[in-house]
């Protein structure tokens, strides 16, 4: 299990950075220091094994914080459970998308079935009316 590093840096132009160690570029930029170190978490509990350093508006170091096996854990188990409730809801859409197309075609064929009663009745008319003449 290899230690992954994040880095919380303030960006040239404003904000704050997220980048991984020997990284080129950021994983994302945000305006507010809370805000990194948020997105810095999320990123490390995605590993096993994590750090996040944090540094100050001037570059240097004020502190770090570690992320275990234990936090990467309770991450995979809300992942596992955010997709599991997602897969739920997918479900039930296909079943009321499935329960809607099955009364449509119902509905479509009361109304061919209505046209077809219309038709033999207009039938029956013109043979009645053709048989008086």
């Amino acid at each position: 299990m290899a230690l992954v590093i994040y880095h919380v840096l303030p960006c040239a132009g404003g904000g704050w950075s997220v980048k991984r160690a020997a990284a080129k570029r950021s994983s994302g930029t945000y305006v507010k220091k809370a805000l990194a170190l948020a997105a810095a978490s999320r990123l490390a509990k995605a590993h096993p094994s994590a750090q996040v350093v944090i540094h100050n508006a001037a570059g240097t170091i004020v502190g770090d914080r570690r992320f275990t096996a234990s936090s990467h854990k309770v991450y995979r188990v809300k992942k596992d459970r955010v997709r599991k409730m997602r897969k739920t809801i997918e479900r039930k859409e296909r079943r009321a998308q499935r329960l809607r197309s099955k009364r449509r075609s119902a509905a479509k064929k009361g109304l061919r079935a209505q046209r077809q009663q219309r038709l033999a009745r207009s039938q029956a008319a013109r043979t009645a009316a053709n048989r008086r003449r």
